[in-house]
């Protein structure tokens, strides 16, 4: 069984980040009161299971909410959200967490480094 966990982060009143991390329901508590999820997931499921996330895979994109989230979370409509799809690795390469992340598009800017490999180098 899988455990959706959706969660919303506020700057002032306003909706600022949307997170959605999908993950095996086993590597929580059975009844895991809701203010128990506010830190980090990251921390949460090392401290329960002792497995630690190394590494994560990423797609970014820019996406607008459909109606019925933006109103649900309080979001203005029709407002860019940047995306980040991510599948969360622990360090023999098994998937531990699913996650989309939305950041509020007039509040985030990121900053990403690219680098071409030298012809030769192999992972």
């Amino acid at each position: 069984m899988l455990l959706r966990l959706e969660r919303l982060r506020l700057v002032g009143d306003e909706p600022a980040l949307y997170s959605i991390d999908i993950f095996d329901a086993s590597l929580a508590e059975p009844d895991r009161p809701l203010d128990a999820w506010e830190g980090s997931l990251f921390t949460y499921i090392q401290e329960r299971t002792g497995q630690s996330l190394t590494h994560t895979t990423a797609a970014l994109r820019a996406e607008v909410l459909d109606p019925a989230t933006s109103a649900r979370i309080g979001a203005l409509p029709g407002l860019a959200w940047f995306v980040m799809e991510q599948t969360n690795f622990t360090a023999d390469d098994r998937p531990v967490i699913y996650s989309l992340d939305y950041h509020r598009g007039d509040l985030f800017s990121f900053n990403v480094m690219r680098r071409r490999r030298e012809e030769g180098d192999h992972d």
